[in-house]
């Protein structure tokens, strides 16, 4: 199976259908959810899995993209090894709503970046 993530296109586009027909417009019938999308989006996605014009195998942790976070470092927002415990609590809720949306999906697969704390903004 050949996925392409749909960090290629989500920022591209408000709408998870048209970010869908535009990548099963290159051929692709497997996406990977990447952080960026939205819940908006994910939505969408889930209406178009649910009928069968799509297919995920896997999410990239944190899905959806918190309201209102940068798309470019939304995946780093609630690192496991921020000294903070607070951010910790909420890294685990972010990955556990990710798996929840996996299985939903049906995905096989989520990951996550795992950094060390103090190495990004």
């Amino acid at each position: 199976m050949l996925s392409l993530s749909t960090s290629w296109n989500a920022i591209r586009h408000r709408d998870g259908h048209a970010l869908i027909e535009e990548i099963k417009g290159l051929g692709f019938q497997h996406i990977e959810v990447n952080y960026q999308v939205t819940a908006e989006q994910l939505s969408q996605i889930a209406e178009l899995v649910k009928d069968g014009e799509i297919k995920v195998s896997s999410l990239h942790n944190i899905v959806p993209m918190p309201q209102g976070a940068d798309p470019n470092t939304a995946h780093r927002l609630y690192p496991f090894t921020s000294p903070n415990p607070e951010v910790r609590k909420m890294g685990v809720r972010f990955t556990r709503q990710t798996i929840d949306h996996a299985v939903r999906l049906g995905a096989k697969q989520w990951y996550s970046i795992w950094e060390r704390a103090g190495i990004f903004p």
